[in-house]
C-alpha cells in the first residue's frame, strides 16, 4: 500500500496538467454559458528551462523579427530568446552612453522593439532608453522640463513607438494619459487620457454635492480618471489602451486613432466579465493589452488571470486562462504578447512564460473571420455555420451569419438569425429590406385591405361602456395587460435591453398599483378639501381616464412590428397624445367627482401626488422594518442553534 501511494505521489509530482477550468462565453442575454476553447496551454517556460538564472518579477514581453524580448525587471536585464523559447540569444543589462561610459538598467518594466532599435522603460532610473542592438544608446529621455508637464516625477513603466518614431510611455501616478515624445525626445504632451466617469454619474454627483455639507464634500474622492495600465499599437498606428481599475466604468479598453479619438467610445460591448458572473465589487482589472496581425484584441485580466480575446469591433471571441497553480493558470499575470497562432503570457509570481496554442475551434473562427473581412461571404458563411454546429451558444457566429445574409439581401434569413441572437441593429436593417420587398410584392392587396378595414371602422359604432365597477375592473385589467405587452412584446428593432427574467410585480405596480394609490390618495385629499367624491366614483372615473394611455400602449406595441427604428417619431406622437389625453381626463375626473373649481382641482391634484409620495415612503419604511425584524429573528435562531449544537 505504501509503495502504491509513493508511486501515485511521484507520478503527480513529475507531470503537470492543464488547468481544468471550463472555457466560457456569453449568450445574447449576457448570461454565462460554456463554450469551446479558443486557446489551450501548451507549455510554461522558466529561467531554469532556458539555462539561465530564474526570472525575477518579469513585467513585459515583446516579439519582433521572430525574437522574444522579456523585461526581467527583478534581475535588471532584457532577455532575448528565439521564437520557440528554447535558446537565449542575448542578455542586455548594461549600455554604452555616447561618451563611452557604461550605464546599467534598474528594474526595467517595459520593452518595445522595431527593426532597428530597442525602447526600454528603465523604471527605477526614471528614464526611457533607446538603443541599437549593440547596446549603444541612441537617445535617453528623462523627466520633461517643459512647463506643460505638470508632474514632479517621471517613472515610465511601459513604452511603445509608432511608425513615425514618436515615443509613448505609460508612467506611474500619471492620470493624463500616455506621455508622448518626438523621435528626438522632445515632450509633445499627453495622449489618450481616460474620461473621469459616465456623464450621467457626473450629473448625479453634482446634484448630490448641492445638498452635501462642506465636511462631506471633503470626504468624497476626487473625480480623477485612472491612469493607463498597458497599451499596444497596430500597423495602422492605432493605439489600444487598457485600464487596471476596480472602480472605473469608462474607457476600460480604448482604440485611439492618430488624432487621439477613441473609436470604442460608443461601443456598446462589455469588455471583461458581465456583472452576472462577478459582482460589481469584483470587476476585471486589465493590466496589459495586445493586438495581433488580424486585429484581434487580447486583454489580460490581472484580478482573475483571464485572457479575453475580441475581434476588431470588440465582439468577444474567447476566454482563456484563470487563477491556478497548474499549467494554463496564473498567480499574478503581468504581460501578454501574440505571435502567429500562439499567445505568450508572463506571470511575475511564477516567474514564467506560458505559451497558449490556438485550438482547432480557434483556427476555424480565425478562418471564418478572415474570409468575412475579405468579403468572401459565401465561404465565410459555411464556416460560421460549422462553428454554430460545434457551439450553438457562440453569439459572434449569429452576428456574422445574419450580417452576411443582410449583405446578400436574404432578409428573412438575416431576421431569423438576428432574432435568435436578439441582435436589434441587424434585425432592424433586415426588417426594413424585408418590408420593402413585401410591400412591392403585395401592394395591391395592402391597398384593398386598408380601405376595407377603414370602411369597417367608419361604419362600426364605438361601444359605449357604462361607468360602473364591472367595466372599470375590465379596463384596469386591460391596462395591466397592455403594460405587460409594452414591456415584453415590442418588436426586436425597438429593443434596448431584453428582459432576462419575467417578473410580474413591476408591471402590476406600474398599472394597477398606480391607479389604486391615486384613488386612495385622492379620497384622502378629498376629505381634507371638502370633496364629495366617494372612493367608488374616484375608482370608476380614474379607470376610464386611463383608456387613452392603454390604447396608445397597444397601438405602439402593434406598430413596433410594422415600423423601423427611423420611424419611431410616429410612435412618439401616439405616445405623447395618449399621455396628454389621459392627464386631461384624470384632471377632469377630479374636478367632476368632487365638484371643484379649476383652482381647487389643481390643488387637489398636487396634494394627491404628494399623498402618493408619502404612502410610498411609508411602505418602503415598513418593508425595511420588516426586513430588519426578519434578520433579527434569523440571527437569534442561528445563535440558539449554535448554542444547542455546542
Amino acid at each position: 500500500m505504501k509503495k502504491l501511494f509513493l508511486f501515485v505521489f511521484v507520478f503527480f509530482m513529475l507531470f503537470r496538467f492543464e488547468v481544468s477550468a471550463d472555457s466560457y462565453n456569453y449568450n445574447q442575454r449576457g448570461e454565462y454559458v460554456l463554450s469551446q476553447s479558443g486557446y489551450i496551454a501548451e507549455k510554461a517556460v522558466c529561467g531554469k528551462d532556458l539555462g539561465i538564472s530564474e526570472l525575477n518579477s518579469p513585467n513585459d514581453i515583446f516579439i519582433s523579427d521572430e525574437k522574444i524580448y522579456i523585461a526581467d525587471s527583478g534581475n535588471n536585464r532584457i532577455i532575448c530568446l528565439d521564437s520557440e523559447l528554447e535558446n537565449v540569444l542575448e542578455i542586455y543589462s548594461s549600455f554604452k552612453n555616447k561618451d563611452g561610459s557604461e550605464t546599467v538598467l534598474q528594474n526595467p518594466s517595459g520593452i518595445f522593439v522595431d527593426s532597428e532599435k530597442m525602447y526600454i522603460a528603465d523604471t527605477d532610473n526614471s528614464r526611457i532608453l533607446v538603443s541599437d542592438f549593440n547596446c549603444n544608446i541612441i537617445l535617453e529621455i528623462e523627466i520633461p522640463s517643459d512647463t506643460s508637464y505638470n508632474y514632479n516625477t517621471f517613472i515610465p513603466e511601459k513604452v511603445i513607438a509608432d511608425n513615425y518614431g514618436n515615443i509613448y510611455a505609460v508612467a506611474r501616478n500619471i492620470s493624463s494619459g500616455a506621455v508622448m515624445f518626438s523621435p528626438q525626445g522632445e515632450f509633445l504632451g499627453f495622449f489618450g487620457a481616460n474620461r473621469t466617469d459616465k456623464p450621467e454619474n457626473i450629473v448625479i454627483e453634482t446634484i448630490k454635492n448641492i445638498f452635501r455639507s462642506d465636511t462631506k464634500k471633503l470626504r468624497r474622492e476626487r473625480n480623477i480618471p485612472s491612469g493607463i495600465s498597458g497599451f499596444d499599437i497596430d500597423n495602422g498606428n492605432f493605439i489600444y489602451t487598457c485600464t487596471q481599475s476596480g472602480n472605473q466604468d469608462t474607457d476600460i479598453i480604448k482604440k485611439i486613432n492618430p488624432a487621439g479619438q477613441n473609436l470604442f467610445m460608443y461601443n456598446t460591448n462589455t469588455f471583461g466579465d458581465y456583472p452576472y458572473l462577478y459582482s460589481q465589487q469584483e470587476k476585471n482589472m486589465f493590466c496589459d493589452i495586445d493586438v495581433d496581425e488580424n486585429q484581434y484584441i487580447n486583454c489580460l485580466d490581472f484580478r482573475y488571470g483571464r485572457i479575453f480575446t475580441y475581434d476588431k469591433d470588440g465582439n468577444l471571441l474567447f476566454v482563456s486562462g484563470g487563477k491556478s497553480s497548474q499549467l494554463g493558470g496564473f498567480e499574478r499575470v503581468s504581460a501578454i504578447e501574440c505571435y502567429g497562432d500562439s499567445l505568450f503570457v508572463l506571470d511575475s509570481m511564477k516567474s514564467s512564460v506560458t505559451v497558449f496554442k490556438k485550438t482547432d475551434f480557434g483556427k476555424l473562427v480565425d478562418n471564418a473571420e478572415m474570409l468575412y473581412n475579405l468579403g468572401n461571404y459565401s465561404e465565410s458563411l459555411e464556416l460560421w455555420k460549422e462553428i454554430l454546429v460545434r457551439d450553438s451558444n457562440y453569439l459572434t457566429a449569429y452576428s456574422k451569419i445574419s450580417s452576411i445574409f443582410l449583405v446578400q439581401r436574404n432578409y428573412s434569413e438575416a431576421m431569423k438569425y438576428a432574432e435568435t441572437a436578439e441582435l436589434s441593429d441587424i434585425y432592424n436593417k433586415a426588417f426594413e429590406g424585408w418590408r420593402e420587398n413585401f410591400i412591392s410584392e403585395n401592394f395591391g392587396f395592402i391597398i384593398i385591405a386598408f380601405f376595407v378595414i377603414t370602411a369597417i371602422f367608419i361604419k362600426m359604432p364605438l361601444p359605449k361602456l357604462k361607468k360602473n365597477i364591472r367595466n372599470s375592473v375590465f379596463i384596469l385589467i386591460a391596462f395591466f395587460i397592455a403594460v405587460i405587452a409594452d414591456g415584453t412584446l415590442y418588436g426586436l428593432q425597438f429593443h434596448s435591453e431584453e428582459q432576462k427574467v419575467f417578473n410580474i410585480i413591476p408591471y402590476f405596480i406600474k398599472s394597477i398599483g398606480i391607479v389604486l394609490l391615486w384613488c386612495v390618495s385622492g379620497r384622502a385629499c378629498g376629505t381634507f378639501l371638502d370633496g364629495c367624491g366617494t372612493f367608488r366614483n374616484i375608482f370608476i372615473r380614474t379607470s376610464f381616464a386611463v383608456i387613452p394611455y392603454t390604447v396608445q400602449l397597444i397601438a405602439n406595441t402593434v406598430l413596433s412590428h410594422i415600423l423601423i427604428r427611423d420611424e419611431h417619431i410616429f410612435m412618439d406622437i401616439i405616445q405623447i397624445a395618449g399621455i396628454i389625453w389621459t392627464l386631461i381626463l384624470v384632471f377632469n375626473s377630479v374636478r367632476e367627482v368632487h365638484h371643484y373649481s379649476f383652482k381647487e382641482t389643481f390643488i387637489a391634484v398636487i396634494m394627491t401626488i404628494f399623498g402618493i409620495a408619502v404612502m410610498l415612503f411609508l411602505m418602503i419604511l415598513v418593508l425595511c422594518l420588516l426586513q430588519q425584524i426578519y434578520l433579527f429573528f434569523i440571527s437569534v435562531f442561528t445563535e440558539i442553534s449554535y448554542r444547542i449544537r455546542s
